[in-house]
């Protein structure tokens, strides 16, 4: 009989080769671009949490080194297996290799109706990941627009977007989906937005759903403080650039309303770096002087930064924006009172 520390040491020893093995194959696949197949590891083997660790990172690897397809085969196993966890992290690896894994696709279709959540989610957004190739699921995807967990529908709505104009039979519901949302739900905005973006994408007419997604910049929530419609709103309009560069003053109003949430003012300085358009700096420089919180300030700073051609001396800015947090407490009371005036004024 091997005694404890000896066991102990030749385990360790064990693991190590394996974890040597798949470094080495990597390197190996690396440098040749030959992909290498490690199959799952053994449930009642050696180390076997660490041994499947080292091979999801492998797959992993692979996946990000554009040869994902050969772990295919392997992952669909661990989907169709009955370890929830497992058909969790099968499913995600497969989102990591994307159009590759378009030979997954029915087994992906099978678990849209996973019987645990995380399964389910992931294999559906697996589906958006694969793209046009996961068309044969668009009539099982239109089934769960309607779901009761709001985050299934939200990525059954995500996925047919990202299918395109091959999910064109889904346009009715998704268009029947955003009308019948109760609009008092805090996720309503979410699966709406989420919807419209899908629409922009499948039909290839995005003006038409920016012109609504801006309508959803003034649209308050349950809440009564305008910020998850206008948040989420501001996030779709810049997925759909260069259509909703229309929406820029729109999205600057946002920034600028005290009404709203300093997230979704943050979010709305963030956007408008992006658009990258002059007709922002006015926006940009308000916020950057009167917005009381430091977070939205800094973030109009480095969006500021990003205009195509400002001129603008960016740590003077951080600077500035610092210093007003150490102001006597009268002079920033006396700010903030006067910002939320501000509309008034």
């Amino acid at each position: 009989m091997i005694r404890p520390f000896v066991r102990t040491t030749v385990s360790v020893a064990f693991l190590g080769l394996v974890l040597h093995f798949v470094s080495s194959a990597s390197a190996i696949a690396a440098t040749t671009n030959i992909s290498i197949v490690l199959p799952p590891p053994e449930p009642d083997s050696v180390s076997a949490e660490k041994q499947e660790e080292a091979w999801y990172s492998h797959v992993e690897a692979e996946a990000k080194a554009g040869r994902g397809r050969a772990q295919v085969p392997s992952l669909v196993a661990m989907i169709d297996g009955s370890d929830a966890h497992k058909r969790e992290l099968a499913a995600q690896l497969l989102s990591d290799i994307g159009k590759d894994a378009n030979d997954a696709v029915p087994s992906l279709i099978r678990h849209i109706n996973d019987p645990d959540f995380f399964p389910r989610l992931r294999c559906i957004e697996a589906l958006g990941d694969i793209g046009p190739d996961a068309f044969p699921a668009v009539s099982d995807l239109i089934k769960v627009l309607n779901d009761p967990d709001y985050p299934i529908a939200n990525m059954a709505a995500w996925a047919l977007g990202e299918i395109g104009p091959k999910a064109q039979q889904a346009v009715p519901e998704l268009e029947a989906t955003i009308l019948h949302r109760p609009k008092d739900s805090h996720y309503y905005a979410m699966v709406a937005v989420t919807c419209r973006v899908a629409l922009a994408h499948i039909t290839r007419k995005p003006d038409l759903q920016v012109v609504a997604l801006i309508s959803m910049l003034s649209e308050k929530d349950d809440k009564k403080n305008y910020s998850l419609p206008a948040l989420e709103a501001t996030r779709a309009l810049v997925e759909l650039m260069p259509a909703s560069k229309i929406a820029l003053p729109d999205i600057g109003q946002e920034l600028i309303n005290p009404n709203t949430t300093s997230t979704a003012r943050a979010e709305a300085a963030k956007d408008l770096g992006i658009f990258g358009d002059p007709q922002a700096i006015p926006f940009l420089q308000k916020a950057i002087h009167d917005d009381p919180e430091i977070t939205v300030r800094n973030v109009a700073i480095d969006a500021f930064g990003k205009i195509e051609g400002a001129k603008v001396d960016t740590a003077q800015l951080y600077k500035d924006s610092q210093a007003k947090e150490f102001a006597p407490w009268w002079k920033r009371w006396f700010r903030f009172y006067l910002w939320k005036l501000s509309p008034y004024i």
